[in-house]
């Protein structure tokens, strides 16, 4: 009985001491309210691929080609440069031209300069430069041949001589122009003729009734 009092008593007081501490019964846990997640899907950004098509490039190779070195090789071997009369034309010949033959020269790096005169032109001590003043030479063919026109003027066929001068195309400038002057000039040719010229020659026209020059065909 008295085990039966001592419960009683506790449990009163038990209760008594939760009365007085506010402690209240446990109580279940509530529910939990229900979350609505959103997902939101990204939005797909685009790319934007760039191809690049590549054009080939051409590249031009530009090839320097050397231009040929003159031989200058001259005609016959080397030597003392000089000129064959070809063909002189006779007094009475009013087509023939002066012709000759150069050796021992480059013919591509030389001229024929000519002057011409006679008793029977109007200033008989002159010289005259041929064919014309302005142009006062005759180019030289890769045969080492030149053939001098003279019959340019008034009273050209009269001439009785020609002296003919090779001179290097480099030393033109220095050729002087004669009878430019009617009778008060050219009476002699200038001594720089004999300077810039590497030969010469003096072709005296024949008489008519005289035998045409031959050809004169140089040994090598």
């Amino acid at each position: 009985m008295l085990e039966k009092t001592i419960k009683t008593t506790m449990i009163a007081s038990l209760m008594g001491l939760a009365a007085l501490t506010g402690c209240k019964k446990a109580q279940a846990p509530a529910a939990p309210e229900p979350v609505t997640v959103v997902v939101t899907a990204p939005t797909a950004t685009p790319t934007y691929t760039t191809t690049i098509t590549s054009t080939p490039t051409h590249t031009r190779t530009i090839t320097n080609t050397p231009t040929p070195t003159p031989t200058n090789t001259p005609l016959y071997g080397p030597g003392v440069p000089d000129i064959f009369p070809l063909y002189v034309p006779a007094k009475c010949d009013s087509t023939g031209n002066f012709q000759g033959m150069v050796v021992h020269i480059d013919p591509t790096q030389h001229n024929a300069v000519g002057y011409i005169r006679g008793n029977n032109l109007d200033c008989p001590s002159v010289w005259y430069s041929k064919p014309y003043w302005d142009s006062p030479y005759v180019a030289i063919s890769n045969a080492g041949i030149f053939s001098y026109p003279f019959r340019t003027g008034y009273n050209d066929n009269l001439a009785t001589e020609m002296m003919v001068y090779i001179v290097p195309k480099s030393k033109m400038n220095q050729v002087p122009v004669l009878g430019t002057s009617g009778c008060s000039s050219g009476s002699s040719i200038p001594l720089i003729m004999e300077t810039i010229s590497v030969a010469k020659e003096l072709m005296i026209r024949p008489a008519c009734t005289a035998t045409p020059m031959p050809t004169n065909t140089p040994t090598p």
